[in-house]
């Protein structure tokens, strides 16, 4: 959305993802995640970021072997990360703050 520049001091970036459940077959879920987060790059090698979101999750039965309601939760989150950049790979760690709290590394190849 933003882009870091002599007369923006940070990056702002608006995230999304789909996620649905495949091979299960008592139960169907999708899940929405969006975020917006704003970082800073320092000597063009550091970035870290912040940002808040939420996801919205919904579950149903597909199957008479079970008898479950469908749920819809609404689940929002905090996220912190950290990008380094080097030669031609970023690493990068993220922290999201929500139920459950998850955290995750990434190695990037940049051509």
């Amino acid at each position: 959305m933003l882009r870091q520049s002599e007369t923006t001091p940070v990056t702002l970036a608006l995230r999304g993802a789909y996620t649905k459940t495949l091979c299960v077959e008592d139960m169907d879920m999708h899940a929405v995640t969006a975020d917006v987060a704003a970082g800073r790059t320092f000597r063009d090698l550091i970035t870290p970021y912040l940002g808040l979101g939420a996801d919205g999750v919904v579950a149903r039965e597909t199957s008479s072997a079970v008898n479950l309601k469908t749920e819809t939760q609404f689940v929002p989150h905090a996220v912190g990360g950290l990008d380094v950049r080097f030669w031609h790979v970023a690493l990068g760690g993220e922290l999201q703050v929500a139920a459950p709290t998850t955290f995750q590394l990434q190695v990037t190849a940049l051509f």
